[in-house]
């Protein structure tokens, strides 16, 4: 007559097994409901009962059919793991542990199967892409912008050109020069391991020969753009006499649109592509309901390829003038050598004290330094285009901070008009009072002069 087993589900079951008969036999398994593979052994001693928790599982050995496909034969042999009597762990700690060796198994499993996959794949012999291949596939599964095709492309042609028709699963990662800059040569791995990485995830490709190539190559500390030393404006008046300087000097070296211009570039704080966009389009600005101010619309870094001209630029009444004033003057230029244009014009005493992307540090600098009341943070951060909310946020905050932006380029731009010299003031009041005849603006004069 067959024993009936007990069943195992509480430690009270588990606590009565050590009056458990085991019918003439040495020992007996029990199975623990619940969780799989675990089970409680108990054993015949001289004196007593061993009652523990033990947890079995298989160990396959693959044993290859010659060809590396997937009829491979498969055995299988039973293991035990010991995972303690029952008087020294509880049965709700060792379903627990017994529940993180599944979980183990499992990702094991998965891995296994991956492996074999790849196994198969790579025997197949129709993973022969080559690198320039591989790339044209990523450009056209990826929405990229023109400047990031530029230079994933430069990195292949240039960087990468001795291998770049050779097979992927063939390319030797010594054969990288490695006697670049050694950011440069970050930036490059870096490109090449997204590439290639991506091929490995859609099966294009069976593994990443640049795999950790990344971490070994030696960083060099970052180094900031230079700024007019704005780590050291400790208050407002260190930081107008810094800025009154460059101005001064700007104003003596340069002619007067490439002066205005550099004014108009510090009180937008934008990049510099940013402001060519922001002059260019000045004629197209509309008025901000109940404000006397103006928007522009533009696209930013953060604009994504095929996506509208979106972000909205606040302009003042002072800022239209000066836009205004300057977009016949580069009307005949082209974007890309706008910035060459400015960065030229940096007087020789501060080519290495500013750059025209400082001028955005500057201003955030001197705004933390001014403070504004009611402004918040995420304001001040959007002025330069830097929207830090994240991506549920965003889904349900959609405002801009438009108004306040407003207030900031007010602030902002009677701190950097109040630097500048009387006569300057002067012809900018005069500019504006012309616009303000010619019915072209809607506001007054005297906060200038």
């Amino acid at each position: 007559m067959e024993i009936q087993k007990p069943e195992i589900r509480t430690q009270k079951d588990v606590k009565n097994l050590v009056h458990y008969d085991l019918g003439g036999r040495t020992s007996a398994m029990l199975k623990v409901y619940g969780v799989r593979r675990l089970f409680v052994r108990i054993q015949k001693s001289t004196s007593r009962l061993s009652v523990a928790y033990v947890y079995r599982y298989s160990e396959r050995c693959f044993e290859a059919s010659g060809d590396g496909c997937s009829d491979d034969s498969v055995k299988s042999k039973s293991r035990y793991k010991s995972m303690g009597t029952v008087s020294e762990i509880s049965l709700r700690e060792v379903r627990k542990q017994a529940g993180m060796l599944n979980r183990k198994i499992l990702l094991e499993g998965i891995r296994e199967i991956a492996e074999r996959r790849d196994k198969i794949l790579r025997n197949q012999g129709f993973r022969k892409i080559t690198l320039k291949d591989l790339l044209n596939l990523y450009i056209q599964n990826h929405n990229l912008k023109d400047s990031s095709v530029k230079s994933y492309r430069s990195v292949i042609s240039g960087y990468c050109a001795g291998f770049a028709n050779t097979p992927v699963s063939e390319i030797n990662p010594d054969e990288l020069d490695f006697s670049l800059h050694k950011n440069t040569c970050r930036y490059y791995i870096c490109i090449l391991n997204s590439i290639v990485s991506w091929g490995v995830k859609r099966k294009l490709i069976p593994d990443n020969p640049f795999r950790g190539l990344y971490e070994t190559c030696e960083g060099v500390p970052v180094k900031h753009r230079s700024a007019l030393s704005c780590n050291t404006f400790d208050n407002l008046d260190i930081a107008a006499k810094s800025v009154q300087g460059f101005l001064a000097t700007l104003e003596k070296e340069c002619r007067e649109p490439v002066f205005l211009t550099w004014l108009c570039h510090m009180i937008l704080a934008t990049r510099i592509s940013e402001t060519y966009r922001v002059i260019m389009n000045a004629s197209g600005m509309e008025n901000i309901p109940g404000s006397d101010s103006f928007v522009v619309s533009i696209e930013v870094k953060s604009t994504r390829k095929g996506d509208s001209s979106g972000f909205r630029v606040p302009v003042t009444p002072v800022m239209k003038t000066l836009l205004l004033r300057l977009k016949d003057y580069y009307r005949e230029m082209p974007p890309d050598s706008f910035p060459k244009f400015l960065r030229k014009s940096i007087p020789e005493s501060y080519r290495e004290r500013m750059s025209l992307h400082g001028t955005r540090s500057v201003f955030r600098t001197v705004i933390e330094l001014i403070n504004p009341e009611g402004i918040c943070f995420t304001a001040r951060e959007l002025y330069l285009s830097h929207d830090i909310r994240s991506a549920v946020e965003n889904s349900y905050n959609r405002q801009d901070y438009l108004n306040d932006r407003v207030r900031l380029q007010q602030l902002y731009g009677d701190w950097i008009l109040g630097l500048v010299s009387k006569k300057v003031r002067e012809h900018i009041a005069r500019r504006l009072s012309e616009n303000l005849q010619a019915g072209r603006a809607e506001s007054g004069v005297s906060e200038l002069v």
